[in-house]
């Protein structure tokens, strides 16, 4: 199995290729979406999508696990909402990310299971790092029901 360390190193090349892939899917959902609603993508709202979405999606990219409180998906669907407000138009929310482009989905899934293992590894470490919860000598433990 990898080192907690080699797991940061993937996680964190992972991490920047879906940032990458957000950035490039969502930019053409969101214009396709505008555009089929018959609006306009407007610098403005792409400044708008920028701040409350692009960058804060960086962010989270960049930040350790235990730090994190958001998702992609919470971000997606802020694209959405953010869309929906500004042009006066009612886009779908996504489900998921296959409902914005395949391979996008694919690289959020990978960056999941890799965010699992890095999980997995630290509490791995932490449990063994635990002292022995042991039953003192004559103590009587109950059975699970």
């Amino acid at each position: 199995m990898a080192s907690e360390e080699e797991l940061v190193v993937a996680f964190s090349d992972i991490a920047e290729r879906f940032s990458g892939l957000f950035r490039r899917c969502v930019g053409t959902w969101v214009e396709h979406g505008v555009q089929a609603c018959g609006a306009v993508l407007t610098p403005e709202l792409t400044s708008m999508l920028e701040l409350d979405v692009y960058e804060p999606f960086d962010e989270l990219m960049s930040q350790d696990i235990d730090a994190q409180s958001d998702t992609p998906l919470a971000l997606l669907r802020r694209a959405t909402a953010v869309v929906n407000e500004y042009c006066n138009v009612s886009l779908n929310q996504p489900g998921n990310f296959t409902e914005v482009d395949e391979e996008l989905h694919e690289c959020s899934l990978r960056w999941g299971a890799m965010k699992a293992m890095l999980h997995a590894a630290r509490h791995k470490r932490s449990l063994t790092s635990r002292p022995s919860q042991a039953v003192p000598q004559g103590a009587h433990q109950a059975p699970l029901p």
